[in-house]
């Protein structure tokens, strides 16, 4: 739903590209699911694949490209499969001869193959072999580096500005890991201190005077250190401030010598949808609330425009973080023997509403592949958002942290598309249609003749 303020003077050249880009440029994703964490070199690796449009099952494509490579990027194996409701299920046999190591499993969709790659699904895979001389050890002094996020991307004299600061490592990022800023002239006086959510993410807030230039000093329980130099202070400008709730999304802007009477404007999307707009000259004077019971959880994309419709802040959050709209399937007369070779069964309570189940039946000691990265953080979190996360399932687990999971989206943009290249009337090149089913044409023969009206089986 649009809710919308709007000025006679107001551009909507924005909107129209949005709009476009929406209806003719429509988004997969796809989420594999495996049989188990790791695999041995022998056994078979299953999976499942979920294909999305956006938030919803696609209808877009009927087959699925799924791909093994090698550390060394070399394809060991390729498969084709169909795809009914957006769903299909296939294997890999992995050779004996595997070495000991890392493996990555590729999947994508001919549609998407019209699109920047990096939101194709890549999903690492721990092949483990006895007699192989190759072993993996695991990388735990790997070096990391640290990056600060204002929100919005404005650091402002006077304004206090959140910023999240967001760990990146080719091996594992540190859990226990803490910081805290300085002015350079001053540098043995903390001016703020904060300790890091998780491997991902940590937060503070900082009100900047112009000419002071701000240190970030990071260190992680070992001792490691890393100093960030924070942006140049502006004197000017305008900044976004988002605080997501269980009621509404709210935003305002704050400013700095900025001429009154301006005119603004705010566009919020999800999904590439159009889902609030606000243009007005007295934008800077109010907050504006937008109702969550008009929306559905995902990733809100609020962007300023100026009147000349140039980009000056952006900010994602995320809908309810606190109130997941999720699909659960009743279980009744759930029986449990753990003894060797038992009968379990359960029944699952029918629901006009949910059309079918995807089942995962794992040996009880064992992990689940679902809890580093899972449906949910596939659908609403790394489907979009390309970057290394460090167990991004943990953002929609039952215990999760909504506070680090806002500045998580805070070190984050919108890249399904740009603004400024959509404006201008520029969008992808499609070379590539969704292609049908997979079919096949051939004659039936009984001894060299036509056998018509004959039964047969096709395996």
């Amino acid at each position: 739903m649009i809710v919308a303020a709007t000025c006679f003077r107001a551009q909507d050249k924005a909107e129209k590209a949005l709009e476009l880009f929406s209806e003719k440029y429509p988004q997969e994703k796809v989420h594999l699911v495996f049989n188990k964490n790791s695999f041995i070199a022998g056994e078979n690796l299953w999976f499942k694949s979920f294909v999305f449009d956006g938030y919803d099952i696609s209808g877009i494509s009927t087959s699925l490209f799924v791909e093994l490579y090698d550390s060394n990027k070399v394809q060991i194996g390729k498969k084709i499969v169909p795809l009914i409701n957006g769903q299909g299920s296939g294997n890999f046999t992995l050779p004996e001869s595997l070495k000991e190591g890392i493996y990555y499993v590729r999947a994508y969709t001919t549609w998407m193959t019209n699109f920047n790659e990096d939101f194709q699904a890549i999903k690492p895979v721990v092949i483990y072999n006895p007699s192989s001389p190759q072993k993996l050890v695991l990388n735990t002094d790997s070096k990391w580096t640290a990056a600060a996020f204002p929100e919005s991307g404005t650091f402002i004299d006077g304004i206090n500005t959140k910023f999240a600061v967001r760990l990146q490592s080719k091996g594992i990022t540190p859990s226990d890991w803490s910081g805290y800023v300085v002015d350079a002239e001053k540098p043995d006086v903390k001016i703020t201190s904060f300790k890091g959510f998780d491997q991902n993410v940590g937060a503070f807030s900082i009100t900047p005077q112009t000419g002071k230039k701000y240190q970030l000093i990071v260190t992680d329980s070992k001792g490691n250190k890393q100093t960030i130099d924070l942006p140049p202070v502006a004197d000017s400008g305008i900044h976004l401030k988002v605080t997501s709730g269980n009621d509404a999304i709210k935003f305002s802007l704050a400013s700095k010598n900025i001429a009154p009477g301006t005119l603004y404007k705010v566009i919020a999307m999800i999904n590439n949808q159009l889902v609030f707009k606000v243009n007005s000259e007295k934008i800077l004077e109010k907050t504006y609330s937008i109702p969550t019971s008009q929306l559905i959880n995902g990733i809100l994309q609020l962007t300023v425009f100026d009147a000349k419709e140039n980009v000056v802040a952006q900010r994602l959050c995320f809908v309810q973080p606190d109130q997941l709209k999720i699909k659960k399937p009743a279980l009744e007369s759930l029986s449990l023997n753990e003894s060797a070779r038992a009968s379990n069964s359960f029944t699952i309570a029918q629901n006009p509403d949910q059309e079918g189940y995807a089942l995962l039946v794992l040996d009880g000691n064992s992990e689940s592949p679902e809890d580093e990265n899972s449906m949910l953080s596939t659908l609403w979190l790394t489907g979009d958002i390309p970057s290394k996360i460090y167990s991004p399932a943990q953002y929609f687990a039952p215990n999760h942290n909504s506070e680090a999971l806002d500045a998580l989206l805070i070190t984050e943009k919108w890249k399904r598309f740009d603004w400024t290249t959509i404006m201008a009337g520029t969008y992808p090149i499609i070379s590539y249609q969704p292609q049908p089913y997979i079919s096949y044409k051939g004659k039936v023969t009984i001894q060299g003749k036509p056998a018509p009206d004959t039964d047969m089986n096709l395996l």
